[in-house]
């Protein structure tokens, strides 16, 4: 009896997986659309213009309010819904009406392994989210391995760290770089080197 009922949870857990999968899927994502994106254990979605993706990642133009805050790209397999609401179809004429929803070529390649290496050798300092968004790392990759990767961080004081630390590229959530704080970051460190 207990095998069964077992059983029958486990079919409704992969059932309830192949509906979100499915409603992830069909979603029609056009480029240069605002959308909404929510990742699983997050409180907050994110909020971008969709420029591309691939079987694995999204490219998205980070949006905070009305204002294009940086490049940020989400591993798909976290993904918990993605909406496109009146909300989301306002913040884009906002943008249009303010000329800031320009079609740009953005050419970042979204297979894992080959995004890895195009951060690495353009040494770009990046933010990685993971499980808990409630923090976040910062830093510019090291070393890549097979599977993962160090970074080299920035605290939350604008100071280089002598420690690396490693990060499995399955884990990760999303990353964002360009963004206004990890640029102030980076100006106020300059100002601490003499």
């Amino acid at each position: 009896m207990k095998g069964l009922i077992r059983e029958e949870i486990w079919i409704k857990i992969e059932k309830k997986k192949e509906m979100q999968e499915d409603l992830i899927n069909n979603i029609n994502m056009d480029d240069y659309k605002v959308f909404s994106i929510g990742i699983k254990n997050w409180e907050d979605s994110l909020c971008g213009i969709k420029i591309s993706e691939s079987d694995e990642w999204i490219l998205i133009e980070n949006l905070i309010d009305y204002s294009i805050d940086g490049l940020g790209i989400i591993n798909k397999k976290y993904i918990k819904f993605i909406d496109r609401t009146e909300r989301e179809i306002l913040t884009e004429d906002v943008l249009k009406a303010n000329h800031r929803l320009k079609k740009r070529e953005i050419s970042i390649p979204l297979e894992s392994n080959s995004m890895i290496e195009y951060l690495y050798k353009n040494k770009v300092i990046f933010q990685i989210s993971l499980k808990d968004n409630s923090y976040v790392f910062i830093g510019m990759i090291e070393k890549i391995l097979k599977k993962s990767f160090y970074i080299k961080r920035i605290n939350a004081k604008g100071i280089w760290m002598d420690s690396s630390m490693l990060f499995r590229i399955e884990h990760i959530r999303s990353l964002e770089f360009n963004t206004d704080y990890i640029d102030a970051l980076l100006v106020y460190n300059k100002t601490l080197v003499k």
